[in-house]
């Protein structure tokens, strides 16, 4: 499951949500994952952490002269599902 957030089709942002099953089997768990696309050139952002954004992470990210924060509220026990809210 993937987001695109902004307009500019050479400075935008996506927010993938990666399962632990199929080809994402061998990651330690089921995480938000958030790239940054510049020129056609695409940058994982990671944190302190590492890249990934768990259940009750919250992160702001500046999109030109605006700021999108992404908050994981959930992933569902089965299926291929989580509950993200980005405030625009």
């Amino acid at each position: 499951l993937l987001v695109r957030i902004g307009a500019d089709d050479s400075n935008y942002y996506t927010v993938e949500y990666r399962d632990r099953s199929l080809y994402d089997q061998g990651i330690p768990q089921n995480t938000v994952l958030v790239h940054n696309v510049r020129a056609g050139t695409s940058y994982l952002i990671t944190a302190s952490s590492g890249p990934q954004r768990l259940v009750g992470s919250v992160t702001s990210f500046a999109l030109g002269s605006r700021t999108f924060t992404l908050r994981v509220n959930s992933f569902a026990t089965a299926g291929y599902t989580a509950n993200v809210t980005i405030d625009y």
